[in-house]
């Protein structure tokens, strides 16, 4: 018996997350062309390459380190700050619009963020078994 179970509300987002971040995104960004357009935030791109592998570095961390309750709030937080478009006023949010809008700024993150997470789903059971198998 796992010692945490995720509620049922959970398991089929986290599975589609799970899987779209760990399979599918990882191939189709490959394929994808470099961007050569400006950047939103008006950064050179290696420095914002600086600041993504940061900002993966230590979603990635904060993923490893936490207990499975701490990483369903984490992605509690990730989930609520996804409904809200960034503030594109201001330097965070532009930074953010250029990693949404740049094949090789995603893919830093991905590379970074999606061993971390898959892991956390597997290791605190939110990866329901029934919705894996055959249909």
């Amino acid at each position: 018996m796992a010692l945490f179970s995720a509620p049922s509300f959970w398991r089929q987002p986290f599975l589609r997350l799970a899987l779209a971040v760990g399979f599918v995104l990882p191939q189709a960004i490959a394929f994808a062309q470099p961007s050569s357009a400006p950047t939103n935030s008006g950064l050179p791109e290696e420095t914002l390459v600086g600041f993504t592998t940061q900002i993966g570095d230590g979603l990635a961390t904060k993923i490893q380190n936490s207990t499975c309750p701490e990483a369903v709030t984490l992605l509690d937080k990730i989930k609520e700050a996804s409904s809200k478009a960034p503030d594109q006023e201001s330097l965070v949010g532009k930074i953010l619009l250029d990693v949404k809008t740049n094949p090789k700024l995603k893919e830093i993150i991905l590379q970074k963020v999606s061993a971390p997470l898959l892991n956390k789903l597997l290791e605190c059971n939110m990866v329901p078994l029934d919705l894996v198998g055959p249909s």
